[in-house]
């Protein structure tokens, strides 16, 4: 099984989460797995908005020759107790764990590289710029992922909150730490 984990960020960001980078890359080589980093600079007249769309459409020329391809944030820290991902890839196409707010949060997606989760991502890019609605709103992205996994249930599965820990409270029993909060 081949995987790629897939990371925008900018220079700032790179620089603040160094940590997290870090971890990243030693989980990574730890468990053979291949290590994406787009920090390319923002084109003139993009927002710092951009960087939330990007870690989406970052993934997609790995498509072709990956198996699965992950969405992790900057500032996402994996700990050492972390175990392989393949432990929890089953026949779904899309893996999400809830944030704080109980609903699903875009930080950390394990995406299979089929036609669901090609689907996945290309619905939620061409949702840019519309309103998520009623229950759905959350900065950048994040909204449109709600929305989206909420109406296509079908193959994604959520898994345990330990995966995108954003809760406090459970920062000595997490497998990644999310800074979000």
């Amino acid at each position: 099984m081949k995987i790629a984990f897939c990371c925008t960020a900018s220079q700032d960001y790179l620089e603040k989460y160094d940590r997290c980078y870090k971890s990243h890359i030693a989980y990574c080589e730890k468990f053979n797995i291949d290590y994406k980093l787009d920090d390319e600079p923002l084109k003139e007249g993009q927002t710092r908005a951009e960087w939330y769309w990007r870690k989406l459409s970052s993934t997609l020329p790995y498509f072709e020759d990956y198996d699965y391809v992950v969405v992790i944030d900057i500032d996402i820290e994996i700990t050492n107790k972390t175990p392989d991902i393949r432990s929890i890839i089953d026949d779904n196409s899309i893996f999400y764990a809830n944030g704080i707010s109980k609903r699903p949060n875009s930080g950390f997606l394990i995406i299979k590289t089929d036609d669901v989760g090609k689907k996945f991502i290309e619905e939620v890019l061409e949702s840019r710029g519309t309103k998520v609605g009623k229950g759905f709103g959350a900065p950048g992205e994040n909204g449109h992922v709600i929305k989206y996994l909420h109406f296509n249930p079908i193959k994604t599965k959520e898994i345990s909150s330990l995966w995108n820990n954003t809760d406090p409270n459970k920062i000595n029993e997490a497998y990644l730490l999310h800074y979000t909060n």
